[in-house]
């Protein structure tokens, strides 16, 4: 029987992010979301790959590490919508 992966919880991602000294509010200016929206993704709530993989960027560590039940055996399913930042932001994400 093969056994499923199971994702970081919630705490062990606030963890992570308070060691690598990111604040959500951080984050969130970074990504050009709310503090809410990083908030519900790291809770579960919601799911956003471009918030997810730059949550993953800003600890240091692979997506499939973090959430390996939707990253491991297959990617996101659609695109959200297009990143609409400031154009010095759009081009470092």
């Amino acid at each position: 029987m093969k056994k499923e992966p199971k994702d970081m919880s919630p705490q062990e991602i606030r963890v992570a992010m308070l060691l690598a000294k990111v604040t959500q509010a951080e984050l969130a200016r970074r990504l050009c979301v709310s503090p809410s929206m990083i908030n519900r993704v790291i809770d579960g709530l919601t799911v956003s790959d471009r918030v997810r993989r730059g949550i993953a960027s800003a600890i240091n560590m692979d997506v499939k590490t973090i959430w390996p039940s939707t990253y491991i055996y297959s990617e996101p399913r659609k695109q959200g919508r297009p990143f609409c930042g400031p154009k010095e932001v759009r081009d470092a994400a």
